[in-house]
Order: structure tokens, then C-alpha cells, then sequence
């Protein structure tokens, strides 16, 4: 499946997530060589659904 099957990053996350969960999406660096750690399309989906809930429950209290 190519980019273009995607409407949104969120569509591309979830289907990574779904397919590639162990997959690097994100490595983070120190002085551009050393690698520090990295979240995985499975980890980095959990931590948008989680930050995704913790909106929403902040604008229903303040709605």
C-alpha cells in the first residue's frame, strides 16, 4: 500500500501500527550517531490514543 491510499498521518499510523507494530517509527539521537531509544508505530499509536483521550476529557470539562 503506498502513501496514497492514505488520507491523513492518523489513517498511516494506524495501519502501520496494525502491520509494522514493531517496526522503528522513531529513533532518538544524541550527538547524531548515538542512539538513545525509539518508539515503535505499536507505541507510538498507544501514546497518540492516550494523549488523544486525555483532549478529549479536557474539553469536556471545560466546554
Amino acid at each position: 500500500m503506498t502513501v496514497n491510499n492514505f488520507s491523513n498521518l492518523i489513517e498511516i499510523l494506524q495501519y502501520r501500527s496494525k502491520y509494522q507494530p514493531d517496526k522503528k517509527a522513531y529513533i532518538f539521537l544524541q550527538d547524531s550517531d548515538k542512539e538513545l531509544g525509539c518508539l515503535t508505530y505499536q507505541q507510538l499509536d498507544e501514546q497518540a490514543r492516550v494523549i488523544l483521550v486525555q483532549l478529549l476529557d479536557f474539553f469536556v470539562v471545560h466546554l
